[in-house]
């Protein structure tokens, strides 16, 4: 049987990504954010023992100080020990929010076709920071 990671409930993962699967906030860290991938991320043998879930740690400006693979028993266990962290992924910054899609859907493609889905995103998104900016 093919292993899935479980996903936060939607209070949580309201407008993320469906490869999102869950976020943590560390506010004492510089790489404040831990965003854990799923879905068309996860990578493996589709096994329990034999999954692997890429997660981004990013700071408050979306600079991101790192990626990390998670083994499908080691993220049960980070998730017990920072339930109390979780972060709903519309709490977080946009240029985190960014970041991670950006990471996800450019940085670690599995598709082909992604790059044109993110570039089109992209453009919106910058197209909305600048009216953002122009009224402020």
């Amino acid at each position: 049987m093919k292993y899935t990671a479980k996903k936060a409930t939607k209070k949580w993962l309201e407008g993320a990504p469906d490869y999102v699967l869950c976020i943590y906030d560390h506010p004492d860290f510089a790489d404040r954010y831990t965003i854990v991938f799923g879905g068309k991320m996860q990578e493996g043998d589709g096994t329990f023992a034999g999954a692997w879930l890429p997660a981004l740690g990013t700071s408050e400006s979306g600079h991101v100080s790192g990626s990390i693979e998670f083994k499908a028993w080691e993220l049960g266990t980070y998730r017990t020990a920072n339930y109390h962290r979780q972060i709903r992924w519309r709490d977080l910054p946009l240029g985190v929010r960014l970041r991670a899609r950006y990471w996800a859907e450019i940085d670690m493609p599995h598709d082909p076709d992604e790059h044109k889905k993110v570039l089109k995103i992209g453009a919106e998104e910058n197209s909305l920071l600048d009216r953002i900016g122009a009224a402020a």
